[in-house]
């Protein structure tokens, strides 16, 4: 009974704390995520695969242009790759065989509140034979030249509120 009881008790806060996701609707204005010099290059062995491209984040307040890169192995993976850049700076990406899919991840804090923030984009890929696909002996290659816009739709929060115990208190005199 104890077990039973203890369980419901704990419920509503487990579901409290999860992500929240935002509908599309009600996001904020966050400007889309733009990729740069695309290319992804699917090979026949032993030749290698390999994707490189240059991932934007315009936004003033987080702004940031990282490379991503796989080199070797699958190209289509069920996992995110991390992009290369500073410690801390949390760009992924994922690539299948019909679009492009990115997540950022950040940290906000206001007043009240600490806020873990993941942003999940995609866009579909469009490839042509002679246009932005060239088929090799050795492989096809994907390429797009021209700047990609990559949509954010959807936004993930978990926040957690400041305790004003655990704040540090202002030193004597301060103003």
């Amino acid at each position: 009974m104890r077990l039973c009881l203890s369980t419901f008790l704990l419920l509503p806060a487990a579901i409290f704390a999860r992500p929240h996701p935002v509908r599309s609707e009600d996001l904020p204005d966050v400007a889309p995520f733009t990729i740069r010099n695309f290319e992804a290059f699917i090979a026949i062995p032993p030749a290698l695969n390999h994707s490189t491209f240059t991932l934007i984040d315009s936004r003033p307040e987080t702004s940031m242009t990282i490379g991503c890169e796989i080199y070797g192995g699958q190209l289509y993976r069920p996992f995110y790759e991390y992009c290369l850049g500073p410690e801390g700076e949390n760009f992924r990406f994922r690539l299948t065989e019909d679009k492009v899919e990115v997540q950022r991840s950040w940290n906000e804090e206001d007043e009240t509140t600490y806020a873990h923030v993941r942003a999940l984009a995609s866009q579909k890929a469009y490839w042509r034979e002679g246009v932005n696909m060239t088929v090799y002996q050795e492989g096809t290659l994907y390429k797009r030249v021209v700047e990609w816009s990559v949509p954010v739709q959807k936004l993930l929060a978990d926040w957690t509120p400041k305790n004003p115990i655990n704040q540090p208190k202002p030193s004597p005199g301060a103003a």
